[in-house]
Formats: structure tokens, sequence, C-alpha cells
């Protein structure tokens, strides 16, 4: 809340920062190089439509943060000249996760990977320095680092929503959306709960952005013919 009530300016200084200082952990990549088996990654172009389908369900949640772009995007001071950077950044995020998915594969047996529900964290058990023994605690504590801007983009997006359209106070919005967001992270208690909870947000954002967003745009554009009409 502290970071949010500052302005989109903090906000946006948060995620520069969210994606400058644990770009380091890319480099821990190279300790799981030396123990994957890249046959893992054959046979290639074996899969039916519907699990290529089924597979994308499950990354939606990964990629559900791009929407808030409609909120954000009046703020920017040379939209049409940052353009080139949003789709660098986008290209960026799809070289990492490529990246990430392609080492887990190779360095896990596919049995592994089905009963496996942080592989990250697991491969950062075998990354060994002389000046720390258990690597995954401060990949952990960098971690939060990057799902911080996401939170407070989220955050702030949703009480700027609730300004816009309702005309009430971002404060209060922002305040009462915590609340309700801290009253359900108390009844998460279970592995089982929290995952389920993802799949039903991944699965919710999957039909906004499918359905929600193109006729959005569809009626933008017939509101803009009117209007320029």
């Amino acid at each position: 809340m502290y970071l949010i009530i500052g302005g989109f300016r903090t906000v946006t200084g948060i995620c520069f920062l969210g994606v400058v200082i644990p770009f380091y952990l890319i480099l821990t990549a190279i300790y799981p190089v030396g123990y994957s088996e890249f046959r893992h990654l054959l046979p290639i172009w074996n899969h039916s439509p519907n699990e290529i389908f089924e597979a994308t369900k499950d990354m939606t949640l990964s990629y559900l943060g791009f929407s808030t772009l409609f909120m954000f995007y009046p703020y920017i001071k040379h939209p049409r000249r940052s353009i080139k950077w949003a789709q660098l950044g986008s290209f960026l995020s799809l070289l990492l996760y490529t990246f990430i998915m392609i080492i887990s594969i190779t360095y896990f047996d596919v049995r592994h990977l089905i009963h496996n529900t942080w592989p990250t964290l697991n491969m950062w058990k075998i990354v060994e320095l002389p000046f720390v023994e258990r690597f995954e605690y401060i990949g952990i504590s960098s971690w939060t680092l990057i799902i911080l801007p996401n939170v407070c983009l989220a955050f702030w997006a949703s009480s700027r929503g609730i300004r816009q359209v309702f005309r009430f106070s971002q404060r209060k919005a922002l305040i009462g959306m915590m609340v309700v967001s801290l009253i359900i992270l108390l009844f998460l208690k279970e592995r089982e709960q929290i995952e389920l909870l993802s799949k039903y947000v991944s699965l919710t954002g999957l039909y906004l952005c499918s359905f929600y967003v193109p006729c959005l745009l569809i009626l933008s554009y017939f509101k803009w013919r009117r209007k320029d009409s």
C-alpha cells in the first residue's frame, strides 16, 4: 500500500527494480545444464491440438498481466514511441519462459515433473557457492522482488479502475481490496486450495482475454467511427 499510494511513478520504479535486481537468477540455470538430458525434448510435435490447448490454459496465469496496459497506457508520455519497448519486453518474457521450460524438461524426468510443484526451487538446491550453503533461501528472497511489481501494478490498476468507473476514492478502494485479499489469504492454508484458486483465476483470465478484450476492441472501434462521423 505504501508503494501504490506513492503514485504511478513509484509503481513504475518498483517494476523496473523488480526486473533488474533479480535478473541475476537467470545465471543459476547454468548449474542444471551440466546434469540435463536434452533427449527429453524428443520427440517434437507429437502433441494433439487438444493437448496444446490444455497447456495453453495452464500458462494463462503467467501472461495475464498484459491487461493492466489498458489502465496505464494514458500515463505513458510518448505511447507510440514506447510500442517497440513493449514488444521487446514481451519478447524477453517469452524467451525467459521458453528457456526455463527447456531447462526444467531436460533436467527432470517426466515422472519427476508430474509430482514436482516447484521445479525451479528444486533446481536451486544444486547451486553451490563458496559463500552460501543454501542458495534456495536467497532465490526465494529474490523471487519476492519479481512478485512484488505484479502485485503493485494489479492493485494500482484495479483501484484506478474503480475510481474511473464509480468515481470512488482510489485510496479507499485500495484499502478495501487489500482487506478482502487479506481475509481470503487467511482461508488458503493448503497447497490444493492455492492450486484450485490459481486454476479458476487462470480460466477466468483466459475467457476474459479471449472474448472480452476482442469485444472491447470492436466496441471502441465503432465508437471511434461514430465520433469521427
